[in-house]
């Protein structure tokens, strides 16, 4: 079991500092999103749940086994996700995994775009306050010259799960299988749609003349090839060029938002006459209602 250095630690923390994955940074992060995703695909997000923090998982097909009829899904019930549920191999190509192998049909808009007051809102509130904690660094960026930060994400996409194919790879499951005798029986609670952001990318300009300190922690990263983040949600890396500029980058699509919906019977995921199962509320991957 490889055991990440030191160097690897502090890299992942410094990460999710930076994308503001904190307690006080949630609701405006969450709201942000919503806001942002409608400007780019419209409104028509009923019953969609918004995630709290970026997250590369548990998006369309992800699957939950309640205890007991009624019951939430949650963290404690999870049985699989996207990939796993559906018998796949993760692929290395973004589009590939965008379309999760032909399993969701996917509409694509505009990238996210950032007015210069909100990049201002999160470079000062968000970033460098929690980069210089991050890295050790005693400076007030809001007051420190020679550092510029700016946030991309996007394009975004809205997924929908071809619900009779995964049907099917339920179906063909051997019998002693969790999955196929819960989906028998009536008791899945599975990811329907989704919306996701292609990719995340925090670019940061240091002075390095001015913020030396800064920029020996950044070269640092840059030579390690990829990080997992701490709670496991996403990978990503650090890049740079040698002159001050880096990119933070995760590379796999970024769950914005997910639709939930509760198996109607036993052995369909979609009731006769095409009526859906019931929307449910999730709990486990830091989601909030609409």
């Amino acid at each position: 079991m490889n055991v990440p250095s030191s160097r690897q630690n502090g890299a992942i923390v410094f990460f999710l500092l930076l994308l503001g994955i904190s307690g006080c940074c949630q609701v405006n992060y969450t709201k942000l999103m919503q806001s942002k995703v409608k400007a780019a695909l419209g409104d028509d997000f009923k019953g969609y749940q918004w995630a709290s923090y970026p997250t590369d998982n548990y998006g369309v097909a992800t699957t939950y086994i309640p205890d007991a009829p009624g019951e939430d899904p949650s963290a404690s019930n999870f049985e699989c996700d996207t990939f796993k549920c559906l018998g796949l191999q993760l692929p290395d190509d973004p589009q590939k995994r965008l379309g999760v192998g032909g399993f969701a049909a996917t509409g694509t808009g505009a990238p996210i775009t950032l007015s210069e007051s909100e990049k201002s809102e999160i470079e000062a509130s968000l970033i460098l306050p929690k980069v210089a904690a991050a890295l050790n660094i005693d400076a007030d960026f809001k007051k420190t010259k020679g550092i510029t930060t700016s946030l991309r994400i996007g394009p975004v996409t809205d997924r929908r799960l071809y619900r009779d194919k995964y049907q099917s790879v339920l179906e063909k499951l051997p019998p002693p299988s969790r999955l196929r005798t819960a989906y028998l029986n009536g008791s899945l609670v599975y990811v329907v749609a989704d919306v996701v952001a292609s990719s995340m990318e925090v670019s940061i300009k240091v002075d390095k003349t001015q913020n030396a300190a800064l920029s020996v922690k950044l070269d640092d990263s840059t030579k390690i090839a990829q990080f997992v983040a701490k709670d496991s949600s996403f990978k990503f890396s650090i890049k740079g060029d040698g002159s001050g500029e880096y990119k933070v980058s995760i590379d796999r699509p970024i769950i914005l938002a997910t639709l939930a919906r509760r198996q109607p019977s036993g052995s369909v995921l979609g009731a006769a006459g095409g009526s859906d199962g019931k929307s449910v509320v999730l709990k486990a991957v830091g989601l909030t209602s609409p």
